[in-house]
């Protein structure tokens, strides 16, 4: 999903919006006018498991930000608790421990959060409101909703949940997300099974990957696949965020890294490595 600000009655958040990404756009021919780009080296020695080790509820649809003090924040669904919020304040080497900070209902899932820091420094967290047992909802009075919640003490605490929108009961998902690098340059993930043995079997064997274009959004093209994701397994849900640093952090929701088959949530972090100077 490509997700885009909104300002309703003063306040600022984010929705999710379908968008679909073929392949071949993202691996255009390069343009004449366009510089040469820089390819994403991942590296390895930053993978780590964001979601609970042991946890056997679905993990993913995870979101992450830098902060103002530099610090990240992420966000992710749990099926069994709702949205979970961590925070690290040494670039992602280690993670104070999750807590829950939207609860599911009896009726809805608190799915698919989007995370945002205001200029006030507050933080506002949204999330998709799912009817529970969706595969076999035919309850029309069920509605898919979006939700925000703001907290003004860093994440310690976070104010009752708002109802912005009310949508229909049925459901549609596509998976592009945007970022961009302090440099100018546009990143975008997405995920597919392109490539795969099983490449029509589009959820149970898509990973993601990452592709980079100029500073105007043009010329997507230097595919690279951020997590070694076995054949059979997925990566789902994906999303990529730009640190001041210049490094990107990718994010997976995947059950294929795990020796348990479980879906967690994985982070791992990459450096942009520019082509030498033509001389």
């Amino acid at each position: 999903m490509l997700t885009v600000g909104v300002l309703v009655r003063g306040v600022s958040f984010v929705l999710p919006v379908v968008l679909s990404v073929s392949l071949a756009a993202c691996t255009m021919t390069r343009s004449t006018e366009s510089m040469p780009l820089p390819t994403i080296a991942w590296e390895t020695e930053s993978l780590r498991r964001l979601s609970e080790p042991g946890d056997t509820n679905y993990n993913g649809y995870a979101r992450l930000i830098q902060l103002a003090d530099e610090s990240l924040f992420l966000v992710y669904f749990n099926s069994g608790l709702g949205i979970v919020a961590r925070r690290s304040r040494d670039a992602g080497e280690t993670w104070e421990d999750g807590h829950t900070i939207l609860p599911n209902s009896l009726s809805h899932n608190m799915d698919n959060p989007e995370v945002v820091q205001l200029q006030d420094g507050s933080l506002l967290v949204s999330t998709n409101l799912r009817p529970r047992g969706l595969a076999a909802n035919r309850d029309q009075s069920r509605r898919f909703q979006i939700g925000v919640t703001r907290s003004s003490d860093g994440g310690e605490t976070w104010s009752d949940l708002q109802i912005i929108y009310t949508a229909s009961w049925e459901f549609a998902n596509e998976a592009p997300y945007l970022a961009r690098m302090p440099s100018g340059e546009t990143i975008l993930s997405y995920q597919s099974p392109v490539g795969r043995q099983k490449a029509n079997d589009a959820l149970q064997n898509a990973i993601p990957y990452v592709v980079i274009g100029d500073t105007r959004a043009r010329n997507l093209r230097n595919a690279t696949t951020p997590f070694d994701i076995p054949e059979g397994r997925h990566g789902l849900w994906n999303s990529v965020t730009a640190l001041a640093s210049g490094e990107i952090v990718a994010l997976t929701s995947t059950n294929g890294l795990s020796p348990s088959g479980r879906n967690e949530v994985w982070m791992i972090k990459g450096v942009l490595e520019r082509p030498a100077p033509s001389r």
